[in-house]
């Protein structure tokens, strides 16, 4: 644990460094010269990585860990609130993909005769084409 602790604040300090001689070049860059501002970006960037790098990683892992409970929630209320489907024989309740009452055995909806598209069993009328069934 203490060695890790060490290679942290080694890492952080190397970083401080990086981001300060970029800092440094940058500012020489406006005041000397643009070359020095052009030898800035590099280690201006690799400065503010390092120096963030930890902080950034614990946030993604806290959200992703966060968002990935969110959408296990919203996955089983999502199937715990699916359609069901009710027999109009024996009034039992069924999943929304059967196609027959699990107590009765009874067809859940009716497909059409003539345009054969599945409708409710107390439709009159075909809602696809229209025609009396």
């Amino acid at each position: 644990m203490n060695k890790t602790n060490n290679s942290k604040k080694l890492i952080l300090i190397t970083s401080l460094i990086i981001f300060i001689l970029g800092l440094i070049l940058f500012i020489l860059g406006f005041i000397v010269n643009w070359i020095f501002g052009l030898f800035a970006i590099p280690f201006y960037v690799i400065g503010l990585c390092l120096v963030y790098l930890p902080f950034y990683k614990k946030v993604l892992k806290e959200s992703g860990n966060d968002f990935l409970k969110q959408i296990k929630d919203e996955m089983k209320n999502a199937e715990s609130q699916q359609e069901k489907l009710v027999c109009p024989n024996c009034n039992t309740e069924n999943a929304s993909e059967s196609k027959f009452c699990k107590e009765c055995g009874n067809p859940l909806s009716k497909i059409c005769p003539y345009c054969d598209v599945k409708i409710d069993n107390d439709s009159k009328f075909c809602n696809h084409c229209g025609k009396e069934v």
